[in-house]
């Protein structure tokens, strides 16, 4: 059987036809894979572009300068972070000391030397102020006065109850006057080796009274009781003079 010169030009035109379709099927498979491995292939991470800190304001600190720092605080719990700070919020008092249900609407203002109640916000309308140098006694939390500070104003000026919205306002008022006397101290944390020194010294000078050894002491305190024992006559002792007849008046021992 022959075949003519036209079936095999179609026999052949349809084998390469095959051959290209199956190329190109080839080709686009090779660039899916491709193209998949570039998706799923970890990209490098971008460095993190930190935030720029914003700006601060320069304020007025509490020695008059302009600082470039949160120097007035107004609100609690008023965090005290620099010497230079300044408070001031609108609190109460209590005027009468003898009677905690009465308290006064004021606005204060510390610093680390002085404690200051204004009648409203206006620095014309002063109504006391207390150089914490001045105080005697150091501030605490009035028992009875829930979120009341009682601050000492020395031998010039009386004492001032401030108080705050609820306790820990008031335990944040007292950490600030804490805080602010650390400040006038100049608090410093001496080595260890210097503190054990310390310690033990205040504990001869103190506890046992210059003595070392707590045997000695109580060795010295019999022989003044045994040399007080010898003369009973304590007015003489006292006086120079002998009075007989009796060993002393009362009160004199």
């Amino acid at each position: 059987m022959k075949i003519s010169k036209i079936t095999l030009a179609l026999f052949l035109t349809l084998v390469l036809g095959i051959c290209s379709v199956s190329e190109i099927n080839s080709l686009l498979t090779l660039k899916t894979d491709k193209f998949n491995e570039n998706n799923t292939s970890e990209k490098p991470k971008k460095k993190a572009i930190k935030p720029k800190k914003k700006a601060i304001k320069p304020e007025e600190n509490s020695f008059g300068k302009m600082v470039k720092a949160k120097m007035t605080l107004e609100n609690p719990p008023w965090k005290v972070e620099r010497c230079d700070q300044i408070i001031v919020a609108p609190r109460q008092i209590i005027p009468d000391h003898e009677d905690f249900t009465k308290r006064r609407d004021i606005v204060f203002t510390m610093t680390a030397y002085y404690l200051n109640i204004f009648s409203a916000k206006n620095p014309d309308k002063l109504l006391h102020s207390i150089l914490f140098s001045d105080s005697k006694r150091t501030a605490i939390m009035q028992r009875g006065a829930r979120g009341c500070v009682l601050v000492d104003g020395g031998l010039h000026h009386h004492a001032v109850l401030l108080c705050g919205k609820n306790k820990k306002e008031g335990e944040n008022i007292l950490a600030a006057i804490e805080k602010f006397s650390e400040c006038r101290g100049g608090k410093k944390v001496p080595p260890k080796d210097e503190f054990t020194k310390f310690k033990k010294a205040i504990r001869a000078c103190g506890l046992n009274s210059g003595f070392k050894d707590p045997k000695t002491i109580k060795k010295k305190i019999a022989q003044l009781k045994k040399k007080l024992n010898k003369n009973k006559n304590h007015l003489k002792r006292a006086t120079g003079f002998f009075h007989p007849g009796f060993s002393g008046v009362p009160g004199t021992d």
